[in-house]
């Protein structure tokens, strides 16, 4: 698959129907849409942070501040609803490892 994952207005219609009291979820739903409203328009693929620091031979960094370093360097990066460890990036590996070391 190489097309959009998440389609963003849908995603934020459920949200606004799920703030409105509308619909009923429980929070790990919740937090779920959200991820994936963060998500939407990232590229499909997903690296995890702990793969990232075994190619760089370091401990992990935390996820928000890998993320962060990356936005701050011009890339787009945002947690996946995938995996609790891991991110979508238009950053390339070496791009993401030279950002984190």
């Amino acid at each position: 698959w190489t097309g959009q994952l998440f389609e963003s207005r849908f995603l934020h219609s459920v949200e606004n129907e799920v703030e409105a009291g509308k619909i009923k979820v429980d929070n790990a739903c919740r937090k779920t849409v959200k991820s994936a409203i963060q998500e939407a328009g990232m590229p499909a693929t997903y690296y995890t942070i702990d793969d990232v620091a075994a190619r760089m031979r370091t401990s992990p960094p935390k996820l928000s501040r890998a993320i962060s370093m990356l936005r701050a360097n011009g890339f787009l990066a945002a947690p996946t609803s995938f995996s609790p460890t891991g991110f979508r990036t238009d950053a390339r590996m070496i791009d993401i490892q030279e950002t984190l070391s």
